[in-house]
C-alpha cells in the first residue's frame, strides 16, 4: 500500500538574512514583517493608523531594545 503523496506548504517569517537565504535557496517562501503589515493592511484588519503605531513601536524596540526597560 502507497503512502499518498503529501505536499508541505510553509511560509517563513524572518529578518536574519542567513535563514532567508537558506530558505529561499530550498525553494520556502519568505518574507519579513513589512509584508505582514502589507497582509493585514490589505486584508482590512485594522487600520492604517493602527498599523503606524505598531510600526513604530517596532522601530523603537530596533533602536532601543525593548520599551519601558521590559523584557
Amino acid at each position: 500500500m502507497h503512502s499518498p503523496k503529501v505536499e508541505q506548504v510553509a511560509v517563513l517569517l524572518t529578518g536574519d538574512g542567513h535563514l532567508r537565504a537558506f530558505a529561499t535557496s530550498s525553494k520556502i517562501e519568505v518574507h519579513g514583517v513589512l509584508w505582514v503589515v502589507d497582509e493585514i493592511y490589505r486584508g482590512r484588519l485594522t487600520t492604517a493608523k493602527a498599523l503606524h503605531a505598531a510600526l513604530s513601536v517596532l522601530a523603537e524596540i530596533r533602536r532601543y531594545g525593548c520599551p519601558n526597560g521590559s523584557r
